[in-house]
């Protein structure tokens, strides 16, 4: 979507962690603002580390600043102010001094929307799902997969920081990622344990909840005591709850990257997403609504209830992302905006025909 008005906006790149600061106090002349807003929204949804993803690689393609604005962010940046709307009145009236926003991403910024003076050259709210599927058939990104913020840097540092969280894992490591609601917990389990009597020696099972699967956490795992009494001795099984792994270490990127298996449990597109990010196959179970049949033919999704009682494999794979090419979408879709407008400028300036 292209807003009504255009400027010449001014900000530098500012490279921050997850959740930077929010702060446009030292912007640099001529330097575009692109801004990730997750205002109210969990910051831990996929949507939200998929804004963040898209933000920050549009602001590198232009040489601009990003800025990252949630609760969180905006709550500490802001704590001699009182409440989330009074903070957000705060932060908007910086970003107005400072020239204003050139790219907002996110799908929850209207009301700091309606208090910027100038409004953003670019609003992207469809920057994850809808987004990718959009292009899909045109730049030939697979269906399904979307936006993240993940980085070889970032898998790098987090699975050095899982060995120094859980430094006596056995064996061969799998990670179990819950993504959506588990109909069939003792099916699906009993399709894990198949495969783990072909591994040979011990081996660690770590099950990561997200916050959609909380509820059926404790039944898998309780079914994966079960069934591992009877069928698989030497298996280790650890986990944690997702309210502990977000308030404090949090396991999910580290198991991502130290994992010699992955397999998710449900439908996530930003868990696939992420999971193939690594470069390791997928094994999917409990597969009910996504479209995954390319993915399936190229060897990158294994659908567990087709391969039963086979081991687990882990090939090398290309690694897929369309991260860079959403960014890459919206940053073309900006500078065309620019220039259309820059064009009506110029002709109103000289009195020529506006076309």
């Amino acid at each position: 979507m292209v807003s009504s008005s255009a400027q010449n906006k001014q900000y530098i790149y500012v490279v921050g962690d997850t959740k930077p600061t929010a702060s446009v106090l030292h912007a640099e002349k001529k330097k575009p603002l692109v801004m990730a807003f997750i205002g109210l929204d969990d910051p831990y949804r996929g949507d939200s580390r998929g804004a963040a993803g898209v933000g920050r690689i549009a602001a590198k393609l232009l040489d601009g600043r990003y800025e990252y604005v949630d609760a969180d962010s905006l709550s500490k940046t802001f704590n001699h102010v009182s409440g989330y709307e009074n903070q957000l009145a705060a932060y908007a009236e910086q970003i107005n001094q400072a020239g204003g926003v050139d790219i907002l991403i996110g799908s929850t910024g209207e009301k700091f929307i309606e208090l910027l003076e100038k409004k953003p050259v670019i609003i992207e709210g469809r920057f994850n799902e809808k987004f990718s599927e959009s292009r899909a058939y045109m730049q030939d990104i697979p269906m399904g997969l979307v936006s993240h913020d993940l980085s070889q840097d970032k898998l790098n540092k987090e699975g050095a920081a899982f060995d120094l969280h859980y430094p006596n894992i056995k064996g061969s490591l799998i990670a179990v990622m819950m993504g959506g609601a588990c109909i069939d917990i003792h099916g699906i389990v009993e399709n894990i344990i198949s495969k783990l009597k072909h591994e040979t020696g011990p081996v660690t099972l770590f099950v990561c909840p997200s916050r959609r699967t909380e509820e059926y956490y404790q039944e898998f795992l309780d079914e994966l005591a079960l069934q591992r009494k009877d069928n698989f001795p030497e298996l280790t099984v650890m986990g944690k709850e997702y309210n502990k792994a977000i308030s404090s270490y949090n396991p999910y990127y580290g198991l991502l990257a130290n994992a010699n298996h992955i397999v998710l449990v449900g439908e996530s597109g930003s868990m696939i997403s992420e999971a193939l990010y690594t470069g390791k196959p997928l094994h999917m179970a409990h597969m009910v609504h996504v479209q995954m049949s390319p993915l399936i033919d190229q060897g990158y999704i294994i659908d567990m209830a087709e391969v039963q009682d086979r081991p687990f494999i882990s090939p090398s794979m290309p690694r897929l992302d369309v991260t860079m090419e959403v960014a890459s979408s919206i940053v073309l879709e900006y500078k065309e905006a620019k220039d259309a407008l820059a064009c009506v400028l110029k002709r109103s300036a000289g009195g020529g025909p506006m076309i």
